[in-house]
């Protein structure tokens, strides 16, 4: 097989380069792309041929030596799955390689490994000295993205950590949740959950009786637990294991009864009042805002 280099440049007029009729392609041709592809830069494959790369990579795929794209629609399979599962380690390599083996683009397997839940996670072990650091956190009112900043962690592992150990109850008042807390505890975002309030299949309604809800959280949803257990239990297929809060799925399911504190009160906000607590302070205990918590005990 003589060099690359030595193959002489196609004698092609611009003319047929550039018009929709493009290169009429010879046995020589194909047997050149069959010889080199995937071994030279593509550009320069195409400039020997006189042919543009998406023509020298629409042949490569008819002759069985290059990976043409599927559809971003792409079906996925139970064996294209099981090799995903198999193949992915986190690292962006292997992703490439499941993506040249499958004939897909690498981010419609990064988006396959994320809907599956095989994305690794690192995760660092929390030491003593940071869940009294957290405890004494919480007790000043410090918000769950102050206190992950100080920490250095996310939001969401400073409210599953303070949760597992009874701390905070994020999004927990006395038997009904807040629009934000659903989306939290369900791993969604406000417009997903507001088409399923919209449907009907997650029953909700104004907390205050003739104010409409409002972005700002001054006039919330008011959804009840069991409405939202309900949900859960019959429409569990829409969630993605990944992104819910466990801890708080479990302790609804179980209906596993929680502390006074645990609830945004008046009895509630009168003991943390009492601890020097602003009424700001308090609402970012709960996640809702310090108009809620003023309305509570008027």
């Amino acid at each position: 097989m003589p060099e690359f280099s030595t193959i002489p440049l196609a004698e092609v007029p611009d003319l047929d380069r550039s018009t929709n009729g493009g290169h009429r392609w010879s046995g020589a041709d194909r047997e050149l792309v069959r010889q080199w592809y995937g071994k030279v830069p593509k550009e320069k494959l195409a400039e020997r041929i006189g042919a543009s790369q998406k023509a020298v990579s629409l042949v490569a795929s008819y002759l069985g030596v290059g990976t043409r794209p599927r559809s971003a629609n792409h079906s996925w399979t139970e064996e294209e799955d099981c090799e995903v599962r198999r193949g992915y380690d986190g690292t962006r390599r292997s992703g490439e390689v499941l993506a040249r083996n499958l004939g897909l683009t690498y981010d419609q397997v990064k988006g396959r490994v994320q809907a599956l839940g095989v994305a690794r996670v690192t995760h660092r072990a929390w030491t003593p000295a940071e869940d009294a650091q957290l405890a004494a956190l919480l007790d000043k009112g410090r918000t769950c993205v102050a206190i992950g900043r100080i920490l250095g962690r996310s939001e969401n592992s400073i409210k599953i950590r303070a949760q597992r150990h009874h701390r905070f109850r994020f999004g927990v008042r006395n038997g009904w949740y807040t629009k934000k807390d659903a989306c939290e505890i369900l791993g969604v975002d406000h417009r997903w959950l507001q088409a399923r309030i919209d449907n009907g299949a997650l029953k909700a309604k104004p907390h205050f009786e003739g104010d409409a809800p409002q972005k700002n959280g001054q006039h919330p949803w008011h959804i009840e637990e069991e409405d939202l257990a309900e949900f859960i239990r019959t429409y569990p297929q829409e969630l993605q294991g990944r992104n819910v809060d466990l801890v708080a799925i479990v302790d609804l399911l179980a209906g596993l009864k929680r502390a006074p504190l645990d609830y945004l009160s008046p009895e509630s906000v009168a003991h943390y009042r009492g601890l020097g607590w602003s009424d700001r302070q308090i609402g970012r205990h709960y996640g809702v805002s310090n108009h809620t918590v003023k309305r509570l005990t008027e």
